[in-house]
């Protein structure tokens, strides 16, 4: 039941924890803390739960450099998880900050730093601390903007990122009762000038909702039978990609159209917004105002050709065909012996420590055309690949002085350097959505 009046215990977190599961035997789990009261108590009360399975934990502190004193806060959280026998780490946002729509990319900056941290060691499960409070002001800042059943969903339970899980267990517990706990365990947290900020919008709806009727259970109520409406969707959504559509690891979608067109209307447009945040390696996908009349041509025309989300879209003899649009693609980029980088949203890609990478300037760029015109001509006899050649021209590529050095999606390594190794040693299609969907959980 949304909004725990009573007092938190180990036993009532254990069962705000049960459903997020499943965890491993001895659990190891990293908690974002900001030193907020939400974040703190979080800590708190998920060092008590590791601790019970004998698990870990380890605290995440993002320092935006957005305000003087953050670094000194930052040093707080660590000693007050360190009372906790927690381990903790700060990770420093070191890009230049922006001047626009700042909360939202220091919150995309947070969780990419955050992320990644699981990822390099080996952990599973990030928790955060959204509340009660939260969801309801997620409700009513999308119910504003005019969103659809799934958006006034609100945050779910538990969502699946490439590198972690995203947890949030306090979902259904108010502010007041994390408070009242940190209270009555002597605890101190930091209390975030820009919680009350105007010039941020949920600041704005949180103040709103303090001076209105409005209660944060009602609303969190509402959010949450939109929800199952939601989850029943997400489910109907995958069934229907697994019938109709083929995911390729070039990271193109080919499917049928004929089985396409059979989908009712809004669940044939849900099975193609999936197709275009995976294939274009979104963080969202098209407005419908965009994504309906495309639906409605694929439907209509016998083989209409169309743009959108970073996609090209098109029907030949009754197969669709969806791959990254040769545009926007990313700049050139200086490669580090031994990282990993995520290729345009879409590829993961790992390099070796050679020698030859730290001894001359290689870089990763997009294919192009000049470069397919030379896989044309090296490979012509031996390439077992088929691939279209506009979707090509979209594929990671490393390059040297001397031109086109590999291209690992299609076995492709340059003579003079082939007897000394490849340079890139892992590849992965890992675009930032699932093309079978994160699905979406509401914890009972």
């Amino acid at each position: 039941m949304p909004g725990i009046a009573h007092d938190l215990s180990d036993e009532s977190f254990r069962d705000l924890m049960a459903p997020l599961g499943p965890f491993e035997t001895r659990p190891r789990i990293c908690v974002a803390v900001s030193g907020g009261g939400d974040s703190v108590a979080l800590a708190s009360l998920l060092a008590g739960w590791t601790g019970a399975l004998g698990g870990d934990l380890i605290a995440l502190t993002v320092d935006h450099g957005l305000r003087e004193g953050s670094a000194s806060e930052c040093r707080r959280v660590s000693r007050w998880t360190g009372e906790l026998g927690v381990e903790h780490h700060t990770l420093a946002w070191a890009e230049p900050k922006p001047n626009t729509r700042v909360q939202e990319r220091a919150r995309e900056a947070r969780y990419t730093l955050m992320e990644k941290w699981c990822r390099d060691n080996g952990v599973l499960h990030l928790a955060v601390a959204h509340t009660l409070e939260d969801q309801a002001e997620t409700f009513l800042m999308r119910l504003s903007r005019g969103s659809g059943p799934d958006g006034l969903a609100g945050m779910s339970a538990v969502v699946e990122k490439p590198d972690c899980r995203i947890l949030r267990p306090l979902l259904a517990v108010s502010r007041r009762s994390l408070r009242n706990h940190l209270q009555s365990a002597g605890k101190e947290w930091i209390e975030d000038p820009s919680n009350l900020d105007r010039r941020f919008e949920r600041v704005r709806w949180r103040q709103a909702m303090a001076r209105s009727e409005l209660s944060p259970t009602a609303l969190t109520v509402a959010a949450e039978r939109y929800a199952g409406t939601r989850a029943v969707m997400e489910r109907e959504t995958a069934k229907a990609i697994a019938r109709t559509l083929k995911l390729h690891p070039f990271g193109l979608v080919t499917g049928d159209m004929g089985r396409l067109r059979d989908l009712p209307g809004d669940l044939f447009s849900r099975v193609m917004a999936r197709v275009f945040l995976t294939v274009g390696g979104k963080r969202f996908p098209p407005r419908r105002g965009k994504l309906d009349p495309l639906v409605d041509r694929l439907r209509t025309e016998k083989e209409p050709s169309a743009t959108l989300g970073g996609c090209r879209v098109t029907v030949h003899r009754d197969r669709l065909l969806v791959h990254r649009e040769n545009r926007g693609l990313p700049q050139d980029l200086a490669i580090v012996p031994g990282s990993i980088h995520h290729w345009d949203r879409r590829f993961a890609i790992g390099f070796g420590s050679a020698a030859r990478l730290a001894e001359r300037g290689h870089w990763l760029a997009p294919l192009g055309e000049s470069g397919r015109r030379i896989l044309d001509r090296e490979m012509f006899r031996t390439r077992v690949v088929e691939i279209p050649d506009s979707a090509m021209t979209t594929l990671p590529a490393l390059i040297d002085e001397a031109g086109l050095v590999e291209v690992p999606h299609l076995g492709f390594v340059r003579k003079d350097v082939e007897p000394m190794g490849t340079a890139i040693r892992s590849l992965a299609f890992k675009p930032l959505n699932s093309l079978s969907g994160r699905g979406f959980f509401v914890a009972k």
